[in-house]
């Protein structure tokens, strides 16, 4: 773990993450990649893994999904015995801090590779906000694939992209919108302007029903692809329940995402794209 934490500082697009991550998130849980934090890891120890394990890992904070083509009276009896014998204990709610407020700010760092990396955030609300549906529409509309505005104009278009993205991943806490553009070095000073003029056009021009209607198709299409396997599944189900709004949230929030108009999508983009942080990383 400490060598893969280590070899993240060697890689543009990681070290643009993570600078991102401490922007947005500052001391929540939010601001570290999952491999966690260098120091963190090194004082590990058996002890503190079992103490961490008997506290959180309790029933009241477990659920179990099963998909595919079983009987629930058979595996009813297999979860019991495998199960059945963990001792109860109190779920545990750790407190997390809040996210430092929203500012405009631009950090850069110099790391070797051959792309450069423009990333330019904003906080967005979880998943369960009312706005979740429409602005996840927004980020398909954006940077969701071929049909999306990032990969049509800046790649197609005006060639100042090798790849283009964005992303608002599905968050319990307060979460990110965040673009993504990987370009040529030469090309940063031309990329991130046009980038920024992307993010301004969305907030001041009202998208057309088309292409509203491309992205949302595009976002439950994605689900439905992501949903093939019953380990996905699975892991949707119980996602959604230990999130506390139930295993059938998918279908609520399917239908939600139906509804979204290119007013909704303005609005969202007014609300939560104001205001960005922006991290530039450069080849050496």
């Amino acid at each position: 773990l400490v060598r893969q934490i280590r070899n993240r500082g060697d890689k543009p697009f990681d070290v643009a993450s993570d600078t991102m991550r401490a922007a947005l998130f500052g001391s929540t849980p939010y601001a570290w990649d999952p491999l966690g934090r260098r120091e963190s890891v090194e004082k590990l120890t058996r002890d503190a893994l079992l103490a961490y394990y008997r506290r959180y890992y309790v029933p009241g904070q477990m659920v179990l999904a099963v998909s595919g083509d079983v009987k629930t009276a058979e595996v009813i009896p297999q979860v019991q015995r495998i199960f059945g014998a963990l001792p109860p204990g109190p779920a545990a709610s750790p407190a997390v801090p809040a996210p430092p407020a929203m500012a405009a700010t631009r950090e850069a760092a110099v790391v070797p590779g051959a792309q450069a990396q423009i990333l330019m955030a904003a906080l967005a609300p979880a998943l369960t906000h009312p706005d979740h549906p429409p602005l996840k529409v927004l980020t398909a509309l954006l940077g969701g694939g071929m049909a999306s505005r990032f990969f049509s104009e800046l790649r197609d278009q005006q060639a100042l992209a090798y790849t283009t993205l964005a992303q608002y991943p599905a968050r319990l806490d307060t979460s990110a919108f965040i673009s993504i553009l990987g370009t040529a070095p030469e090309n940063v000073s031309k990329a991130a302007p046009a980038l920024t003029q992307q993010l301004e056009r969305i907030r001041t021009q009202q998208a057309s029903a088309e292409e509203v209607a491309v992205a949302r198709a595009y976002v439950l299409g994605s689900q439905a692809m992501d949903r093939r396997t019953n380990a996905r599944q699975a892991w949707y189900l119980a996602f959604y329940e230990i999130a506390g709004v139930g295993y059938e949230f998918l279908d609520r929030y399917a239908a939600d995402v139906k509804k979204v108009t290119p007013a909704d999508v303005q609005r969202v983009a007014q609300k939560y794209l104001s205001v960005l942080r922006t991290v530039i990383v450069q080849p050496k």
